[in-house]
């Protein structure tokens, strides 16, 4: 069943697992911290923020949502951009991988790990 807050954002039925949110379930396969998580339940698949709007929308200064937002896009998570402006500067940009991307990148997570702990209970190297 989906939770509420899974259902207020749209997410399907495939995003969701045993009780717990997709959210939940991405934090425990890359190993995120809790500001990681809630940076990427906020921010949407479709418009792009800076680390400033970022911030803002978590409650956290702009230097801790970039940390986050460039931990989620080394973990695949969150796709950056560069947007321009005058004379000669820029800015990067941030929106996080669709639902369903999320879903698959959980469900991959999820089964290696499966496979090491297989292994590990099997006397193998899990590395």
């Amino acid at each position: 069943m989906i939770d509420k807050e899974i259902d207020r954002q749209g997410i399907d039925d495939d995003a969701c697992c045993m009780g717990h949110d997709i959210f939940s379930i991405v934090g425990f396969v890359f190993d995120l911290r809790r500001t990681d998580i809630v940076v990427l339940r906020e921010i949407s698949s479709k418009e792009t923020l800076s680390a400033e709007e970022v911030g803002r929308l978590v409650g956290r200064d702009r230097s801790t949502a970039h940390r986050s937002l460039e931990r989620l896009v080394r973990c695949g998570l969150c796709i950056k951009g560069r947007k321009g402006v005058s004379p000669r500067g820029f800015f990067n940009t941030y929106r996080r991988i669709s639902d369903r991307e999320l879903g698959t990148k959980a469900r991959e997570g999820l089964n290696r790990l499966s496979k090491k702990i297989t292994a590990f209970k099997n006397g193998n190297d899990p590395s």
